[in-house]
């Protein structure tokens, strides 16, 4: 697992929208669980 994601890869944006979204959705359910 190498692989860098390319700036020209059209889906290397949507990739780090997606895991921003994860992160987001867990620092919110830990703030929840606290």
């Amino acid at each position: 697992m190498e692989r860098k994601l390319e700036v020209d890869d059209p889906n290397a944006g949507y990739w780090y929208i997606f895991l921003n979204l994860i992160v987001a959705w867990l620092s919110l359910v830990k703030t929840s669980l606290k």
